[in-house]
């Protein structure tokens, strides 16, 4: 899809993202059915009548922006690597994605009831995944 807009004039940018549109819908399908039948088996669809209902919806948004908006910049970058552009950008997206979280959780104390040893998994799981980027990073260098 990217080669065939590419082949007809859409910019780069453009031609980038454009397998995100359709795959998402489709992947929005059975998201969407499954999350209908929980809400009518669990009889919760009433929650959406809730105060904050609103604010939420508006939190939503922004963070969809901002998920979409990640996606993009990986699709463009991705591009931008050439051909060995999936191989190595997906795992660094995805190990990038890991860190954040996992930042924002020490940030707002998510991991202080946990024990020592779990959070000494933590730290070492984070090392494991820097040290990845780091070897990712530069075997990719060893491409050109």
């Amino acid at each position: 899809m990217q080669q065939a807009a590419l082949e007809n004039g859409i910019d780069p940018f453009t031609a980038s993202i454009i397998i995100w549109p359709p795959f998402l819908t489709c992947t929005l399908i059975p998201y969407a059915f499954y999350m209908l039948y929980l809400h009518a088996k669990n009889k919760s669809f009433n929650r959406y009548s809730k105060p904050g209902l609103f604010q939420n919806s508006i939190f939503g948004i922004i963070m969809g922006c901002f998920w979409f908006g990640s996606v993009a910049i990986y699709s463009k970058a991705s591009s931008l690597i050439g051909s060995l552009g999936p191989v190595i950008a997906w795992p660094l997206f995805m190990v990038l994605i890991i860190l954040t979280s996992n930042f924002w959780a020490w940030r707002h104390k998510e991991w202080e009831g946990c024990s020592a040893a779990i959070k000494n998994r933590v730290i070492l799981s984070i090392a494991s995944l820097i040290l990845s980027v780091l070897i990712l990073t530069y075997s990719a260098s060893l491409t050109h």
